[in-house]
């Protein structure tokens, strides 16, 4: 169960309700000590902060999102990428790619947007056993990129090669 909040009081009571994970996170005020860090690794809940959508319609509020996020990610919160976007709208790829890029903006390494995009949200969706990392028995559905997304998250843009279920379905090579 994920709950859709913006205030800390609406994240802590749907915590300590059993919520496994909130969607949009705070952004009305910022988050300033450990109490909802703490709650949120407690309950093993993740912690979705949906910045595309505040910086498309919520702009005034994007800059204290950002920070609340920094501010979990560095307190050891499991974060996971979503954009609370509409698959159907056609643009979930480049909104998640455009996700990324804001939560390192935030703040965030490369190497934690891209475990937040993947580990973790495996983990968030209860799938970790089939997907979300690279192991052997695992779904083998991964993207190959030209270059160091680790040094730029951007990087993600420059896709050669994209497998689905262990088949090369695009190649760009």
């Amino acid at each position: 169960v994920t709950a859709h909040t913006n205030d800390l009081g609406d994240a802590l009571a749907v915590l300590e309700a059993g919520c496994d994970g909130l969607e949009h996170g705070v952004s009305r005020s910022r988050i300033r000590g450990m109490e909802l860090g703490s709650l949120l690794r407690q309950r093993e809940a993740s912690y979705i902060p949906t910045l595309l959508l505040y910086s498309r319609r919520r702009p005034e509020v994007l800059e204290t999102a950002m920070r609340n996020l920094n501010r979990l990610a560095d307190q050891g919160v499991r974060i996971v990428v979503g954009t609370d976007g509409i698959p159907s709208a056609g643009a979930s790829g480049s909104d998640t790619l455009k996700e990324l890029e804001l939560m390192v903006e935030a703040g965030m390494d490369p190497e934690q947007v891209i475990q937040a995009a993947t580990r973790s949200a495996a983990r968030h969706l209860g799938k970790l056993d089939d997907l979300g990392t690279v192991e052997a028995g695992k779904l083998a559905d991964l993207i190959i990129v030209d270059g160091d997304p680790l040094a730029d998250i951007a990087q993600l843009h420059a896709i050669e090669v994209v497998i689905k279920g262990g088949k090369i379905v695009v190649d760009h090579r």
